[in-house]
């Protein structure tokens, strides 16, 4: 089972801003595969915020804070948001998964 939510290191404590720590937590394909699947059969918008962002942090070079706009992880970071919103209103494409994957790995 995939964890949903994983605190960064400032909301338990063990960091101060505005110190920039790690927040990549790496997703495994199955994982990926089982956020996408709660998504779909949830309405909730709490829950949909928590799934992405649990994907944003499975980008490699994730910190928080966020890094800067423009820089690579942001793209990567912007492109899982649009995949994801898509997979949501829409309804994904069969490599969907691949899709997540690639850029999560994409660094």
């Amino acid at each position: 089972m995939v964890i949903l939510y994983i605190p960064c290191l400032h909301t338990t404590g063990q960091a101060v801003m505005p110190e920039v720590v790690t927040d990549y937590y790496p997703l495994s394909k199955q994982e990926i595969k089982e956020l996408l699947d709660m998504a779909k059969r949830t309405e909730s918008v709490v829950r949909l915020a928590q799934i992405q962002v649990r994907l944003t942090q499975g980008i490699k070079g994730m910190t928080c804070p966020r890094p800067r706009f423009g820089s690579q992880v942001s793209l990567i970071e912007a492109q899982i948001g649009s995949l994801f919103v898509n997979h949501h209103h829409e309804g994904g494409t069969p490599d969907l998964v691949d899709q997540f994957d690639k850029l999560l790995n994409s660094q």
